[in-house]
């Protein structure tokens, strides 16, 4: 009996030697690689650009409403204007005076959170139209939302011959 627990003793003595050996081996040093792409932190862009977003997307399928700015009825740039304020970014009301805010960036410089600015109409010379970008595939077409007057509050995409024969710029508002 005196040499069973004798065993027993030994066997758990050296599985609690094990186990802590184990346990002090890792809380050592040890270096974690990562990459870049995996760092959990974002930055204040994307963090602004994904509440920029929610904003914006909520109010998909929102009835068009000249000089509407809420749910019950907007237009292009109140939606633009609205979404803004929601990251603290006072845009002027007009889609014209909002094209006039920011950088001007390119087509291959895009980025989602920038605004598209379009001349719709022959009748009024100049920016009359604008849009939001919320997603840019990896073949580089742009989707963006925005409020028509016959559809309201939807998203479409840059590459529709619509939008590529009015398109004039894309700004970086922030």
């Amino acid at each position: 009996m005196i040499k069973g627990r004798t065993i027993l003793n030994c066997i758990c003595s050296g599985l609690l030697i094990a186990y802590c050996t184990l346990l002090i081996a890792s809380c050592g040093n040890t270096k974690r690689v990562t990459k870049s792409t995996e760092v959990n932190a974002l930055s204040e862009r994307d963090t602004k650009t994904k509440v920029l977003l929610m904003e914006a997307l909520k109010y998909k399928n929102t009835a068009y409403k000249m000089g509407g700015t809420d749910s019950h009825g907007m237009d292009c740039s109140g939606l633009v204007y609205t979404s803004f304020k929601k990251i603290a970014v006072d845009l002027p009301r007009t889609s014209r005076e909002q094209s006039s805010v920011g950088e001007e960036v390119s087509k291959s410089e895009a980025a989602v959170g920038d605004l598209l600015f379009f001349e719709t109409s022959g009748k009024a010379k100049g920016i009359n139209h604008v849009g939001l970008i919320t997603k840019i595939s990896n073949d580089g077409q742009v989707t963006f939302i925005h409020s028509t007057l016959k559809a309201g509050v939807i998203e479409d995409t840059l590459d529709m011959p619509y939008y590529q024969k009015s398109f004039v710029k894309i700004m970086r508002v922030y």
